[in-house]
């Protein structure tokens, strides 16, 4: 299989429209995309191989090669693109709520259908793969099935493709991965957010207490205690999602099991800061990232926090069977949340998740050629 190097791709711009369901509305941003034709075979039999970005700042990342190694292997073409609303992917001058009316699943599909039109336009019936994981993994399902003209096949890893908004399942996950390392790695997992959860009544009535402690420093002294909670759970849950659950237990667990509670919960929070998990990502005070307007092309949380709110839901909340994140990040948690981060978003009726599925399809996605691959640990 050829080795594909990152350096190899070329960054450029490609004009899009903003809204693809009103032909009225003629407005176009510049969208980012990033190509590699090193290995493609320039004729009918060289297939396009198109990475879909997601909820981040995209870039040809070096752990992120093996989609296009399989695509050299076939002479493809290969390319990754940019998500509206993410990254340098900016169809608007602010993050308000009014300029998120575009920021969709349907809009970003429409795009990548309109990008691919475009680089086919000299060969209309040139092959074209979609890759993505997570929720790109779902739009890359989504996509195959709603543009079936567009794709031949899909490549979806952790495909998210079912919209649930009391996502429990997700902590059970959880649970269950961590077990594997040993009993006592969710057991202290779980102690740890039993007394955060005692430390939290003390700072929400102004006591001294460990979460003040464990901040002081960080930048987020004053963020609110249910958005630190929330941070605590899921700071160890990303070392699961991502695939180092023994890095979580067998170094950052296991060697704290003897201290006591103040203890182990000083040392876990200062090993998760330190390795990069960034309380301020959680902090929704007025000015911070996920409440600000301002665009930030290195920041993700408001676009994707916006997504949540609006159309999927996917709050990971405590499992109804081995619960290890506190009762304080319940599902009434990111509703409020939602209402504070977005006020004017009504949220009666929202996550839009049941017109999600009656849309897309969730678990019956009638699409095929379409590849799932699914890590025997992550949660989604």
């Amino acid at each position: 299989m050829p080795t594909v190097n990152s350096g190899d791709f070329e960054q450029l711009w490609f004009t899009n429209l903003v809204d693809h369901f009103d032909f009225q509305n003629d407005s176009t941003y510049e969208q980012r995309y990033w190509v590699n034709d090193k290995y493609w075979t320039a004729d009918e039999s060289g297939p396009n191989f198109v990475y879909i970005c997601g909820e981040y700042t995209c870039s040809i990342r070096d752990d992120r090669l093996y989609p296009f190694m399989v695509g050299a292997e076939y002479g493809a073409r290969l390319y990754a693109l940019e998500h509206r609303f993410y990254g340098s992917s900016q169809p608007f001058d602010d993050w308000s709520l009014d300029s998120y009316r575009w920021l969709s699943s349907e809009q970003a599909m429409s795009d990548l259908a309109y990008f691919i039109a475009k680089i086919n336009e000299d060969q209309p019936d040139r092959p074209t793969i979609v890759i993505g994981g997570s929720y790109p993994g779902a739009l890359s399902a989504w996509f195959r099935a709603k543009y079936p003209h567009a794709a031949v096949a899909a490549w979806s890893a952790s495909g998210v493709v079912q919209p649930i908004v009391d996502y429990w399942q997700y902590d059970e996950q959880v649970y269950t991965s961590t077990a594997k390392s040993g009993e006592w790695c969710p057991k202290k997992i779980f102690e740890i957010n039993a007394y955060a959860t005692q430390e939290a009544a003390l700072r929400l009535n102004g006591f001294q207490n460990a979460i003040d402690e464990v901040l002081k420093g960080t930048g987020a002294e004053e963020m609110r205690t249910d958005d630190f909670m929330s941070f605590l759970a899921d700071a160890p849950a990303g070392n699961v999602q991502y695939g180092t659950r023994t890095i979580l237990c067998d170094e950052y667990i296991k060697p704290i099991l003897d201290l006591n509670l103040h203890d182990s919960f000083i040392s876990v929070v200062n090993t998760l800061i330190a390795s990069g998990d960034d309380p301020l990502g959680y902090d929704s005070r007025p000015g911070s990232d996920i409440v600000s307007e301002k665009i930030d092309v290195t920041s993700a949380g408001r676009s994707w926090t916006y997504q949540t709110c609006a159309e999927y839901g996917w709050f990971q909340t405590p499992s109804e069977v081995h619960p290890l994140r506190s009762q304080l990040v319940k599902l009434e948690y990111y509703i409020d949340l939602c209402k504070r981060v977005f006020p004017g978003l009504n949220m009666d009726n929202k996550p839009h998740a049941w017109e999600s599925i009656a849309d897309q399809g969730g678990f019956d996605i009638a699409g095929t050629n379409i590849f799932f691959t699914n890590g025997g640990e992550d949660p989604w």
